[in-house]
């Protein structure tokens, strides 16, 4: 039996066989593993674990291996290390608390708990790669396209008849691209290379089509939403805003990296204001019970408002970098919890119709608010959303890369047989010639004064 000293948290005695007492509890009182899970070179691993365990000496060069696998080959073969909920320290940060023999403790333990946990899985460099730029590919676009398109419901909403074929064909857009990125966060593909969850992540999206097509298509007796098309909309807003809701919850208080919580922020304030717009429809006079009229359907200016601040909120995870979406994958109990949140929170509200308030949510609709406040809403709505669109337009685009494109004068010069054009000179990223936007937080390659400028590393304004 190996004991290994595990900082910030008390000594965990590993036997390799799963059956520690310590690592159950760490494993039952923390939602998932993958959170905490980072890679490392299998083979440098190994050298240093073969060290520790014959008493040898280690270095800060063996230790040194450790870190930065994206910079390894490709075929370089990476193993999975959970640090557990007290795995917040950064590499250099370990390295220069605990000393190299202490960080490789700590990297050991680390190991041995991936393994009893079976978090993660064995992977290689061009895995990990991919995985770390999921974000920029997929993550980012998709916040992006909610963003806008929830924008654009809002300008649109001030042109269209409350409740009306055009209202709902209005918000769709942004219900459907809001349970693509909920299914992405829920079910989304976990550490390593596996998507074992991408059956339930399709079939969602399909329902949520499926079921666009009906209230797009459906009945609208006098011009309004029938009770047909009321119940499948309702299911959708309920269940979109009901992840909102509890995800948010979820990673803002069972998440490290803050751009998670960002995120989690601005999903539950999304979802909290919706929450309120829909007891206030079960319960109309909600807002009136003082003797205030003209505030009727003042939950919809609520919701309006809470989403523009959710959104606000969530534009600067734009310039995150390195955003491991993949290690932010919730358990199966966490997610099952999330789906339980999400089911009493629709269940509540139709219970609170049927039993207390006898409103009938299945009347003849009427969302938006009346006299001056619909007035004040909609001008507010309509220069709030356009205020947002720019603001998270510029922020996405001068932190996300872009492709590079020759300018005319690069055209030109690209002519002449012994030109020394710049566009031949772009920074290489991976098998991809990429430039930075100006103003991105990232930092370009320094070349020494004294050291020959290697040409693929050069970058041109």
């Amino acid at each position: 039996m190996i004991t290994y000293p595990v900082y910030n948290e008390p000594m965990l005695t590993l036997r390799g066989d799963g059956s520690d007492t310590a690592i159950e509890q760490d494993l039952a009182r923390g939602d998932t593993a993958s959170a905490r899970v980072q890679y490392v070179s299998q083979h440098a691993f190994e050298a240093v674990r073969a060290k520790l365990n014959k008493g040898g000496d280690i270095s800060r060069d063996d230790i040194g291996k450790l870190g930065s696998p994206e910079r390894l080959p490709d075929e370089t073969t990476l193993v999975p290390l959970d640090f557990g909920p007290a795995g917040g320290e950064t590499f250099d940060e370990m390295l220069r608390k605990h000393g190299p023999r202490g960080t490789a403790q700590t990297y050991a333990a680390a190991r041995d708990r991936a393994e009893a946990a079976q978090s993660g899985e064995t992977i290689t460099v061009k895995d990990f790669r991919s995985m770390a730029t999921e974000s920029g590919n997929t993550f980012k676009p998709l916040v992006m396209g909610w963003i806008i398109l929830t924008s654009l419901c809002g300008i649109l909403l001030s042109t269209t008849r409350d409740a009306s074929r055009p209202f709902f064909l209005v918000t769709l857009p942004h219900l459907i691209t809001e349970i693509f990125l909920w299914s992405y966060l829920l079910f989304g593909p976990e550490p390593g290379y596996s998507d074992r969850r991408r059956p339930l992540r399709l079939s969602l999206r399909f329902l949520y089509v499926a079921a666009a097509l009906v209230v797009a298509l459906g009945h609208y007796p006098d011009g309004v939403a029938g009770p047909t098309v009321l119940a499948v909309y309702f299911v959708m807003a309920g269940i979109a805003e009901g992840l909102s809701l509890w995800m948010g919850l979820f990673w803002y208080l069972y998440r490290l990296d803050v751009n998670m919580r960002q995120l989690g922020m601005a999903m539950f304030i999304h979802g909290f204001g919706f929450h309120i717009a829909a007891l206030e429809y079960v319960c109309p006079k909600l807002f009136e019970q003082n003797g205030t009229e003209d505030l009727e359907h003042f939950g919809w200016v609520l919701f309006l408002a809470a989403t523009c601040c959710g959104f606000v909120y969530l534009v600067p995870i734009f310039k995150a970098r390195g955003l491991n979406i993949r290690a932010q994958q919730p358990s199966v109990l966490a997610v099952c919890l999330i789906c339980l949140g999400t089911i009493l929170s629709m269940g509540s509200l139709v219970a609170l119709d049927v039993t207390k308030y006898h409103s009938n949510i299945l009347r003849k609709p009427a969302f938006l608010p009346t006299g001056q406040l619909l007035l004040a809403c909609k001008v507010f709505s309509s220069l709030g959303s356009i205020a947002l669109v720019v603001y998270a337009v510029n922020e996405y685009t001068l932190a996300m890369p872009r492709a590079s494109f020759p300018s005319f004068a690069d055209i030109v010069g690209s002519s002449s047989p012994t030109s020394d054009s710049p566009w031949l000179k772009t920074t290489a990223e991976g098998s991809l010639s990429t430039t930075w936007c100006p103003g991105s937080p990232v930092e370009v390659p320094v070349q020494d004064d004294e050291a020959p400028a290697d040409e693929s590393t050069i970058v041109h304004a």
